[in-house]
C-alpha cells in the first residue's frame, strides 16, 4: 500500500513522524512537508516541497502557489492508495485542491486535530464540511471528538476511526538529554500553542 501523508507542520511537530514511524511497518510511507523539514526515518520517502516561509509577500504567494502546484502534482502521479491530509497551511486553497482531485484519490483521510481552526472564519463550517463529506475516513483521538463530528456535520458513524494520540517518544528523548530528566520526573505535557482555555497558570504552580 501506498500512502502519501501531507504536513504542514513539520518540523515544528512530530506527531507525524511518530506516526510515520510505526506506518512504515505497514505500508510505503511518503511525506509531503515544508522544505527543509524532512528528517532520519528509515524507510519514508521525504518530499519537501511546500513552502516554508520567510520571504516577501508577493515572493511568498509565488512560493506558497508553487507549492499548492507541487502537491497536486504529486496527487495525481503518485498513484497513490491512500492520501492522508494531516494540516493546513491555509485551508480555502488547500481543502478546494483536495476535493477537486479526489478522483486521484482512492482514499482521502484527514485527521481531525480540531473539528474547526481556533480563530474560525464565517465560511469556515461550510468549507470543513466539504472536506469532511469528501474525506473517506476521518481520524479523532477521543469518543467526543467523534460524537461532535456526528453532531454538528452529520458525519456517519462508520466514516470515524478513533485512534489515540501518539507519546512524542522522540519529545521524551530529547527532553531527558537536554535536561538530564529521569524516569522519576513528573512532567506537564500541554498540546500546541499556549491559549488560556489550557490553564497553563494552573500547571505552572508549584
Amino acid at each position: 500500500m501506498k500512502v502519501l501523508m501531507v504536513d504542514q507542520f513539520l518540523p515544528n511537530s512530530v506527531y507525524v513522524v511518530e506516526l510515520c514511524r510505526e506506518l512504515r511497518k505497514y505500508a510505503k510511507i511518503t511525506i509531503f512537508c515544508k522544505k527543509n523539514a524532512g528528517t532520519d526515518l528509515d524507510g519514508v520517502i521525504w518530499k519537501d516541497k511546500l513552502y516554508a516561509g520567510g520571504k516577501g509577500k508577493m515572493a511568498a504567494v509565488w512560493e506558497y502557489g508553487k507549492g499548492l502546484f507541487r502537491l497536486q502534482k504529486e496527487i495525481k502521479k503518485g498513484s497513490y492508495d491512500v492520501v492522508h491530509v494531516q494540516s493546513f497551511k491555509d485551508a480555502k486553497y488547500e481543502i478546494p485542491l483536495y476535493c477537486k482531485n479526489k478522483k486521484y484519490i482512492p482514499r482521502l483521510v484527514h485527521t481531525v486535530h480540531n473539528l474547526l481552526p481556533h480563530e474560525a472564519s464565517a465560511g469556515d463550517r461550510e468549507l470543513y464540511s466539504r472536506f469532511y463529506n469528501c474525506c473517506d475516513l476521518l481520524v479523532v483521538h477521543n469518543e467526543y471528538c467523534r460524537q461532535l463530528l456526528m453532531k454538528e456535520y452529520q458525519i456517519p458513524e462508520e466514516k470515524i476511526c478513533i485512534t489515540p494520540h501518539g507519546s512524542y517518544t522522540q519529545i521524551r528523548k530529547e527532553e531527558n538529554t537536554d535536561f538530564g530528566l529521569t524516569d522519576r520526573k513528573i512532567r506537564f505535557l500541554q498540546f500546541g500553542i499556549l491559549r488560556p482555555y489550557k490553564s497553563s497558570g494552573v500547571m505552572s504552580r508549584k
